[in-house]
């Protein structure tokens, strides 16, 4: 199938057959019951209609005037459009599942007597022949698994320069806030939360840019060692162990830096730092 050819999926409707009423005498006479499943004619399409229901005549019909169905007419005509459709569509694809390896091959012997010759392709087996594409099995995960590595050791290394370099301004800070009573337990506290809250806001950047970042690169890297495109198409998915120990590595980096920063600041005097900050 050329990539500009139309591509219609047809499956089987859940409002299909389309329940209606029969008159009681229409259905002895035809020997119906309940549940049997009749064609009818509408706009020269035949409509599977399913008895789900006897009635009796109404007082005021004629029973001479013949037998009655009572239907929705809108699912009626809905069944009829599609029927009329199908019937000049010519079926170029039949998507079929089996439970074992000899449903599979009747299948396929199936499908060449009533298509003729038929290419049959084997779900299971391209799963398994893309699994063993080097490519597409290592190297393109690869590619990811190193840009995260690199991303997680400069994001990392930032924050602890951060902190580092705004190591001073914190001291002068916490100088101020001591000498208004605060206590070295509360400013540490305080300087955890706000580092937290930033680790929060920027992990979910994080997750969020790189999963559009790694979906615009993965359209130019679905694709064979052959460089082929690949079929079926690769699915992009989250490892989060692997999400989870980079997060841990961040959380560890800023623990520690804010722990080391906060010790550093609330151990200097205090007098100097603010008489640093008056000038």
């Amino acid at each position: 199938m050329a990539a500009s050819d139309e591509r219609i999926i047809v499956r089987e409707s859940p409002n299909l057959p389309v329940n209606a009423a029969m008159d009681r005498t229409s259905m002895e006479t035809a020997d119906l019951k309940l549940g049997d499943v009749v064609p009818i004619e509408l706009n020269n399409a035949s409509v599977p209609v399913r008895i789900s229901a006897t009635v009796d005549y109404f007082p005021t019909l004629n029973p001479a005037q013949g037998g009655f169905l009572i239907a929705d007419v809108l699912a009626l005509r809905s069944a009829a459009l599609l029927a009329a459709v199908q019937a000049v569509l010519p079926i170029t694809e039949v998507w079929a599942s089996t439970e074992t390896n000899a449903g599979r091959l009747i299948t396929n012997d199936l499908l060449d007597e009533v298509y003729l010759a038929s290419t049959v392709l084997d779900a299971e087996e391209r799963i398994v022949l893309a699994e063993e594409d080097p490519f597409r099995s290592g190297g393109a995960a690869a590619l990811f698994v190193v840009g995260f590595i690199g991303l997680l050791v400069v994001g990392s290394a930032a924050l602890i320069f951060t902190l580092a370099a705004a190591g001073g301004e914190r001291a002068r800070e916490f100088a101020l806030m001591r000498t208004i009573g605060a206590g070295r337990s509360g400013l540490t506290g305080q300087a955890a939360v706000e580092v937290g809250l930033v680790l929060a806001a920027g992990v979910a950047l994080g997750f969020g840019l790189g999963r559009a970042i790694v979906g615009a690169l993965l359209a130019f890297l679905d694709v064979t060692a052959e460089g082929i495109a690949a079929a079926p198409p690769t699915v992009l998915s989250v490892d989060w162990v692997l999400a989870g120990i980079g997060v841990g590595v961040i959380v560890t980096c800023a623990i520690v830096g804010t722990t080391v920063i906060s010790r550093w600041a609330t151990g200097q005097e205090a007098a100097p730092l603010l008489r640093e900050g008056a000038d």
